[in-house]
Parts: C-alpha cells; structure tokens; sequence
C-alpha cells in the first residue's frame, strides 16, 4: 500500500493486473482522470511525488524486468566478477615472478572489483526486487560509501598504472629505483586511504528516507546535485583526461623510437600498454552511460517510458560487468597471464586427483612417464610478466 498525495493507492502486485483503489477527495480527482482510459496502474516510488501509469502489457513487462530479470542479470555478473577476479589475485600471489609493481597495482584492482560487486551488486538486486528499504540506515549509509569508496579507488588505481606505464616507457631506466614493488604497496595504501576519508561524507548525507509509508535509500536533497557533479569529475572526466594525456606521451614515443637496437623492448612495452589500455577504455565505455544518466536525472529531463527503464537497467549492469572484464582483457592480452592461469587450473585438486586416477588405472611403464610430464608442467616456472621490463622484477 502506497500513501501519495493523500490517495491510498492498494497495489495488486501480480504479473497481469494491478488493481487500484483511490480514495475519495479532492488530492486524488486529477489521478481518477488520468485512470479513465487506463487498465493498470504501476506506482513507481525511489522518492518521485510522480505517479507513473503504464498499460497492462507494460507492467507486465517492467514486473518481470525488476523482479527477475535484473536480479538474475546482476547475479551471474557478481558471480562471474567475484570468480575472475579472485583467480587474478591468485595468479599474482601465487607466482613469485608474477608480483611486479604493476602487478600489485592490478592485484589492488581486483580487490576493489571484488568488494563493488559483493556489496554495491547485491543492495541493486534487492532494490529491484523489493517494493521497499527495509534492512535500515546503516545498510544504506555503508552501501553508498562503499560503492563510492571502492569506485574512487578503481579509478585511481587506472591512474597509478598509467603513469607506471608512462615511467617505464618515456623514461625507462631513469626511473628503474621509483618502479619497485615496495613503492607500488605505498601508492596503493594512499589510494585508499586518501578515498575513504574524502568519502566520509557520502555515508553522512546517505540515509533511509520516506515519502509517505514508502521508504529507499538516498541522500539529502541539498547534496544530490553536487554530489554528482563531483563524482563525475573526480571519478570519471578527470581521470579520463589523465590517463588519455599520459597514453598520447606514451604512443607518441614509441612512433618517434623505431630503431633496429630497441625494437625488441619496443614490442614489450606495446604489447604491455595494449593490456593497460584495454582496461582504461573498458572502464571509459562502460561507466558513461551510468554518468551521462545521473547528470540527466539532475539538470536536464529524463523520459519515462518503458525503454528507458530497460536502458536504465542496462546502465547499471554494464558498469558491474566492468568489475568482470579485467581478468578477460588479462588473459587475451597478456601470454603471461595466460600461462598463469592454464598453470592454476592444471595444478588445481581436481586436475591433480584426476592424474593420480588415471594413473592408478593405467598400465604403470606408460603413464608414470605421462604423468611426470603432466607434473613438470604444473611446477611454479618463472614468469615474466608483459607490463614489466625484466629490471623491474
């Protein structure tokens, strides 16, 4: 039941009708006008003082959109992220010659993925899902700093390993004793130092709030707009223009150095910035639509019709499927990623259980040879990876 405007309205939350009954008054005669030629009625909260009315096949459409579609969608993105990324962790962590300065900067990237996804995919769902906010305000308020905590830190983290890419590149050996993994640990702890506490202010402008019986989580109304005028710049517009000035430096080197003695150290390093460019453009492509959206939603006009709730949906998925794409990036782009990861799976309990089993079930002159083989391959060999020269390892 929805309170608007003085109208109680008693939703039927069923697939094929929506059933409502208006209270009599004077508040309520513009809606019973609108309701002469309309068969049903979807109510749309997340604090507008609009009422939304749409056709019996358009709710239907938005019904199964919200409360399965979508949370289905983030769902498997989650699971996918959460997976991916924590086989990148693993990968690093596991390979000595793997743990790189760049690499901590990508490790540092896929920690911040993995806690978007848990936290910031799961609440949406719930949103979707549920008619009302009913798992309190500190949920709400930790919700909001962590999405923007852990977003700050994916951006910046971007940033870090562009201007490593830029050091390595433009200045090569000039900068070797600034390239090391111990300096990589300290960006990092800055990074998300500096984000949590320049955040503090999103968990306090964030709470519960209520129109009428209706409860969501939101902000202040006095904060939202510049709220969102700063996230875009710092958290995308800014950070964008960075790494873009610091990609032409790094293009515009690599055309003016062609000679025959480099060319070697040239191929590695572009083959190291394609990995790292990858990740930047994904992030670029999948984040403005949700960026041009809230700016729309603040100073211009946004439609509401049914397609636009299908695109607003989209929006948010792709940027939790941008929490999902840096492990894919990793392993077309880079030979050393991908052989850390047939080597993790190779390795895995399953795969060795199931040489043992065949083994065992084997005639032993031909398969103790194969299986020594197969356990050569599964040893720890060096790796080096392609966004490092080898005096940064």
């Amino acid at each position: 039941m929805l309170w608007l405007n003085g109208c109680v309205l008693c939703v039927n939350k069923t697939a094929d009708v929506c059933t409502v009954v208006m209270m009599e008054g004077r508040e309520c005669d513009n809606y019973s006008l609108l309701l002469q030629n309309v068969t049903s009625v979807l109510c749309l909260g997340n604090g507008s003082k609009e009422l939304v009315f749409y056709m019996s096949w358009e709710y239907t459409f938005l019904y199964y959109l919200w409360t399965v579609a979508t949370p289905t969608v983030f769902a498997l993105l989650i699971v996918l992220g959460t997976v991916g990324n924590a086989l990148v962790i693993r990968v690093i962590t596991s390979q000595p010659a793997m743990r790189t300065a760049t690499n901590y900067l990508l490790l540092n990237l896929a920690c911040s993925d993995i806690a978007f996804l848990l936290v910031c995919g799961t609440t949406s769902a719930y949103n979707f899902v549920s008619s009302s906010w009913a798992i309190g305000n500190f949920v709400c308020k930790m919700t909001h700093y962590v999405m923007y905590v852990t977003n700050y830190t994916t951006v910046y983290t971007l940033v870090a390993v562009s201007f490593l890419r830029y050091l390595t590149v433009v200045c090569g050996s000039k900068t070797l004793h600034y390239r090391t993994r111990t300096n990589s640990i300290i960006i990092v702890a800055c990074i998300w130092c500096i984000v949590m506490l320049v955040n503090i202010p999103t968990a306090v402008v964030a709470r519960v709030k209520t129109y009428e019986n209706y409860t969501y989580c939101g902000m202040e109304p006095s904060s939202i707009r510049p709220f969102y005028v700063t996230y875009f710049v710092f958290a995308y517009a800014l950070p964008v223009v960075i790494i873009g000035y610091l990609y032409v430096l790094i293009i515009s080197h690599l055309l003016r150095n062609r000679s025959e003695n480099i060319q070697q150290s040239r191929q590695r390093n572009i083959r190291a910035s394609k990995v790292v460019m990858g990740i930047v453009i994904a992030f670029g492509i999948l984040w403005l639509p949700f960026h041009v959206q809230h700016l729309l939603a603040n100073f211009g006009t946004l439609p509401k019709t049914v397609i636009y709730e299908l695109f607003r949906v989209l929006w948010q998925a792709l940027t939790y499927a941008n929490s999902c794409v840096n492990p894919l990036i990793y392993n077309f782009t880079s030979r050393d990623f991908q052989k850390g990861f047939r080597e993790l799976f190779a390795c895995s309990t399953f795969m060795s259980r199931l040489m043992g089993v065949r083994r065992r079930s084997s005639r032993r002159g031909i398969l103790d040879s194969e299986h020594t083989t197969i356990g050569l391959n599964c040893q720890r060999k060096p790796l080096f990876f392609d966004l490092e020269n080898k005096e940064e390892q």
